[in-house]
């Protein structure tokens, strides 16, 4: 599995090993390739279960843990079957039978993944089924074809375990396998077992990191002091799904669907916890370069970039695609103007016939033909004969010829009305519309030329300053930079303002909202039905909109921003004192630098970039919630209190042979700096010159399982276990005492 490495990593690690890329440079960020670990392998029946385990009744060793379920024989070195704790049950569309699967069988098929779940609810085993259909699956394929199991049993169980969890897990045990003796014993205390020199005295405090929660309890001359257990209600899932939530808030649009499975990965190779103070660690990170430095990048798959012989092909595919919609385009141009002309032509020979008949006659003619009147069928005409003109220079490559435009005519208009005939007192309507929008276009026309020449002049002026006074030039314009860039940070400060519901902008404009839904002409509470309502008569009342949006000034940013890049670009070219790290864009950018540090932003065409998640501040922050759970929103004492609040309770002497052994095991114990961090804690709370000792497991994962190996060769486990006889006697909840064990149902051997 590809692992997370620092920057200025020692050059005896293999890079295509770990699966990280990029600079070695201190402010380049390494780039870690997501990898999530493969599927459990097939595991066949044990072939060697008569000849081996069943002489000498080898117990039977089950790590029963909430994310991975562990078991085999007790004199093996490790465990035969290593799975997630994990079932399914569905039912067979061929058959119509129900079907139970655990374990690597789950990836068979589609159907008992979508169905698979756990035994348990958080630290608390609740499903007899699932761990039936468990232990069926472990006894099979530990080999064991009896029709009973007549071995001892050692199994892990949760510190302080529900007695009804244990009452079902005993039940089929003693009764659906007819299990000969069974003892239960919480995981982090096979752990210390395993990792203790004379497991028979251990002293030390155990601090088990489980799925659901973080478990402490002494241990005193080997014997569990559970009279003194504690629990943190966080764990190794909340942890995931913490950081789960810190990605999906960090990248609302990230391309793809982070799973919980690649947010475990993420969690296991990139997060730490801080040697120290989490609060000192956070001040030194806000420094952009000290932020990028700490940062990890996680890099998901995605489709890669073509190469350059599909990048060509691809490119041939699209010209030949243009090449044919450009003849299609010529074609469909082609077949309008022999429309056009034919149109043209066919409007021509219908001109004729003005000289061939009377007027009245003609003028029917027209209007048989769709037209109203002469002047509409000569302005048809005149536009068809431009259009094909146009089409036939396009077609020959000839550019369209530069003429001045001729001014109109309005002939009607000047034309007293009684003179001018029905038809022609609508022409002389059209004419003098015409005349007023022409008039206008000039009006416009004209306006623009003076503002022309006003810029013209003012440039001119401008230039003259700056040849008499350059200094004085450059500190008008500098004064004007500063007063624009005041008022595009206020209007920015508004916005926000605005964005925030308590603030005073909001609620002002709440008010004018109210104010504005009850504000009647009459002043009365409700509006009269034949009230007329006067708003908008004044231009101000339309003001109220621009209150209600916030933004009075928003018409002006961009004329805004445009002035600003015209005296930047000005100031630049002529002001040898002011630079680019001087202009409004370079000042953003180092206000930002620490949120581009942060999250950097791809670039369009970075592909890789666009898959790529940065981890920094959460790196910590997630770990820091088992010494800081509010964080996580769990409302209790973290883990360096508790520990210390367990260390107060004992003696001098007894305190003293606690801290030299504070031993931790449990997945997230691996995380790196966790052994520093609670040196750090501890130390603050303990005199001067404690030995104090932390002592992580040598194998988190596994160590319980074999500690529980361990425990099973030595003659103390016939003093432990719980036997058929006691189980009939005393019923499922109640189980033997031993020293290891949980208190809860414990039945002393006098009892």
């Amino acid at each position: 599995m590809p692992v997370a490495v620092p920057p200025n990593t020692a050059m005896d690690v293999d890079m295509d090993q770990v699966g990280v890329s990029g600079s070695t440079s201190p402010f380049e960020p390494p780039v870690v390739s997501l990898s999530v670990p493969p599927t459990s392998p097939y595991i066949p029946v044990l072939g060697n279960y008569r000849e081996e385990y069943y002489p000498d009744r080898t117990p039977i060793i089950i790590d029963n843990g909430a994310t991975n379920f562990r078991a085999g024989f007790g004199k093996d070195e490790d465990p035969y079957i290593v799975v997630d704790s994990l079932f399914s049950k569905y039912r067979d569309r061929k058959t119509n039978t129900p079907v139970l699967l655990f374990g690597n069988e789950l990836v068979d098929d589609a159907t008992t993944r979508s169905n698979s779940k756990t035994s348990w609810d958080g630290d608390v085993l609740v499903s007899p089924e699932g761990m039936e259909t468990a232990l069926d699956w472990t006894f099979i394929k530990l080999g064991i074809d009896d029709d009973k199991v007549d071995h001892p049993i050692v199994m892990t169980e949760r510190m302080t375990t529900p007695l009804a969890s244990r009452a079902f897990v005993s039940e089929l045990l003693f009764e659906a396998y007819n299990a000969p003796s069974v003892v239960y014993g919480p995981d982090g205390y096979f752990s210390l077992y395993a990792n203790a020199p004379s497991p028979s005295d251990v002293d030390g405090v155990v601090v088990s990191f489980n799925t659901q929660s973080t478990s402490m309890w002494p241990v005193l001359g080997g014997e569990a002091q559970m009279n003194q257990a504690r629990r943190i209600p966080f764990g190794g899932t909340q942890a995931v799904d913490l950081l789960l939530k810190y990605v999906q808030l960090k990248y609302p649009g990230f391309p793809t669907r982070v799973t919980q499975p690649q947010a475990a990965w993420i969690f296991q190779s990139c997060c730490e916890f801080t040697p120290a103070s989490y609060i000192e660690k956070v001040r030194e990170l806000r420094d952009p370069p000290r932020l990028k430095q700490f940062t990890k990048i996680v890099q998901f798959p995605f489709v890669a970039v073509l190469t350059e012989e599909e990048l060509e092909r691809q490119s041939e595919r699209r010209r030949e695609a243009g090449r044919r919609l450009q003849e299609t385009s010529a074609r469909i141009r082609m077949e309008k103007l022999i429309e056009k002309e034919n149109n043209l032509e066919y409007y021509l020979k219908l001109r004729e016939w003005r000289e061939k008949e009377k007027k009245p006659s003609y003028l029917a003619r027209l209007e048989d033909h769709g037209f109203e009147t002469e002047v509409e069928f000569e302005s048809v005409v005149r536009k068809l004969e431009a259009a094909v003109t146009a089409a036939r220079r396009k077609e020959a490559g000839l550019e369209e010829p530069v003429t001045d435009e001729a001014p109109p005519t309005f002939p009607l208009i000047d034309r007293p009305d009684g003179e001018l005939t029905e038809e022609e007192l609508k022409e002389k309507r059209k004419q003098r519309l015409m005349k007023a929008g022409y008039d206008a276009r000039m009006r416009v026309r004209a306006e623009k030329e003076r503002e022309e020449e006003r810029k013209r002049q003012a440039d001119r002026d401008e230039e003259e300053e700056r040849g008499r006074d350059l200094t004085g030039w450059s500190a008008r314009l500098k004064r004007e930079h500063e007063v624009i860039m005041d008022k595009i940070k206020d209007r920015k400060r508004k916005h926000a303002a605005l964005s925030d519901r308590k603030s005073m902008a909001a609620q002002q404009r709440m008010r004018s909202i109210a104010n504005l839904a009850a504000d009647t002409p009459t002043g009365s509470k409700r509006r009269k039905r034949n009230t007329e309502d006067m708003f908008g008569e004044n231009d101000d009342d339309w003001a109220i909109y621009r209150k209600i949006q916030g933004g009075e000034d928003e018409d002006d940013e961009e004329d805004d921003f445009a002035r600003l890049e015209s005296i930047e670009n000005r100031l630049l070219a002529h002001d040898p004192t002011f630079d680019l790290s001087l202009t409004y864009a370079a000042r953003e950018s180092q206000r930002s630098a620490l949120l581009n540090a942060f999250r950097p932003i791809p670039a369009e065409n970075d592909l890789a970039a666009t898959y790529q998640i940065w981890l920094n501040t959460e790196r910590i922050r997630v770990a820091e919630a088992w010494f800081n759970p509010s964080i996580a929103g769990v409302d209790c004492a973290g883990l360096g209190e508790v520990l210390t609040g367990i260390l107060k309770s004992f003696g001098e002497d007894e305190r003293d042979r606690l801290i030299r052994n504070i031993h931790i095991t449990g997945g997230p114990s691996q995380l790196p700096g966790l052994p520093e961090r609670l040196q750090y804690e501890l130390a603050q709370a303990l005199p001067f010159g404690a030995p104090l000792t932390i002592r992580p497991a040598k194998d988190a994962r596994l160590d319980a399982w074999h500690g529980m190996a361990q425990y099973s060769r030595t003659a103390d486990l016939q003093n432990s276990l719980t036997t058929r006889d006691m189980y009939n006697e005393w019923g499922p909840e109640r189980m033997k005492a031993w020293k290891g064990g949980n208190w809860p149902g414990a039945v002393g051997i006098d009892d």
